[in-house]
């Protein structure tokens, strides 16, 4: 049981670690009067834990029951292995995690584009249900336009379609100039384990 609870744990910690390298991403490859590009990062991370209340396994219904004592009846999915070996009593923790990094570039430093790939780990043969997913999409974009006076910006993407968009901090327009690259980069990442609960 604590081999499966340390995979799940080192697995999550792995997705944290890549979600905040984003933040230096951009940083790191840049140097002397580059360095003054923008770049920021907003990461939003939610932990939910249940206890399993009733588990009928026929009908793949299984019933928990959060910290405040509240119950909620959930129809599980064929996809979803290992079912059988889900008990009362058992501990089930979700952690939700997602970011959005943005970082400007030089315009020579990155190519416009969109990128997006997408990874899932599941449970081994005979353990008990647990999956890590990440989704990662990588975006590129052309400053098109800036117009300080409305605090905003035109940017285009590698189709040749733009879009204004109006900017949270105006003082980053000063650091920006036409041509510049916007790199955003969006995560998403979920873990889901079951694990017994432990004897007091």
């Amino acid at each position: 049981m604590w081999t499966k609870i340390m995979k799940f744990k080192i697995l999550m910690a792995g997705i944290v670690a890549l979600v905040i390298s984003c933040s230096s991403m951009g940083i790191a490859g840049q140097s002397g009067t580059e360095q003054k590009k923008p770049g920021e990062i907003e990461v939003v991370e939610i932990t939910l834990e249940a206890m399993v209340e009733a588990v009928d396994h026929d009908a793949r219904k299984v019933t928990l029951k959060d910290a405040n004592g509240k119950t909620v009846t959930i129809d599980v999915k064929n996809q979803v292995e290992n079912l059988s070996q889900v008990d009362v009593g058992d501990v089930v923790e979700i952690k939700y995690i997602e970011s959005v990094a943005i970082q400007v570039f030089a315009a020579d430093q990155v190519e416009t584009g969109v990128n997006t790939i997408a990874a899932a780990k599941g449970a081994e043969s005979g353990e008990k249900p647990a999956v890590v997913a990440m989704k990662e999409t990588t975006v590129v974009v052309t400053i098109e336009a800036i117009d300080k006076e409305h605090q905003a910006v035109t940017l285009k993407d590698s189709q040749g379609e733009s879009k204004t968009v109006k900017v949270r901090n105006p003082e980053n327009l000063e650091k920006v100039v036409i041509g510049d690259k916007v790199m955003i980069m969006h995560i998403q990442a979920i873990g889901v384990s079951v694990t017994e609960k432990i004897s007091e």
